[in-house]
């Protein structure tokens, strides 16, 4: 009972200081007033005086390049070599023979690399090369039979992969990781999307 009355004090703190939020924020607001001040520290001092935003940048591209690594491996002994072959992959098998053009963009990959690795994964039989029906001019992409079979293989490791990658967190810190994440996605599409404007 002591522990529920100290809970409604913060939450009266909270209130005070965030009349228009929820329990959503309110839940976060408590968890980093109880986070230790040593957890937001990393091994670079430089980079924990910089602040918030060069630390989590430092952080988030840490954990890149570790997926990065990790991708590789889990793509050894397949024809896929990178996480932009695993997206073009994905991209054509969910837009079904979807033109070059829609891959491209689909993906956030420079067209042109987009292309050649379309070229890539056709010549090592993934892909298949199809002429427009309305449009001669126009080249569609779909998976090949052995291409079926590596978007499977792949699903697999990638599961897999994920379960790795966050092995050390348990699921509530996942459930409180997730919005934020789709947030900075959702807000890093837009920008992408905008970013010849």
């Amino acid at each position: 009972m002591k522990d529920v009355i100290e809970l409604l004090g913060h939450y009266e703190k909270f209130k005070i200081e965030h009349p228009r939020q929820g329990l959503e924020i309110f839940a976060d607001w408590l968890k980093h007033r109880f986070t230790p001040e040593q957890d937001l520290l990393t091994d670079e001092q430089t980079i924990n005086e910089a602040g918030l935003e060069v630390m989590f940048s430092y952080l988030l591209g840490g954990l890149a390049g570790y997926f990065e690594v990790w991708v590789k491996r889990t793509f050894a002994d397949l024809p896929l070599r990178s996480l932009a072959d695993f997206g073009i992959l994905k991209s054509v098998a969910h837009l079904q023979k979807p033109s070059k053009k829609e891959v491209a963009q689909a993906n956030i990959t420079e067209p042109s690399t987009c292309i050649e690795i379309i070229k890539r994964l056709t010549r090592d039989g993934v892909f298949q090369e199809l002429i427009d029906e309305q449009d001669r001019r126009i080249r569609r992409v779909s998976l090949t039979n052995y291409g079926h079979e590596i978007n499977k293989l792949v699903d697999e490791r990638m599961t897999n992969l994920g379960r790795l990658f966050t092995v050390n967190i348990n699921e509530m810190e996942m459930r409180s990781l997730i919005p934020t994440l789709k947030r900075l996605v959702h807000f890093h599409q837009q920008l992408y999307q905008n970013r010849d404007q």
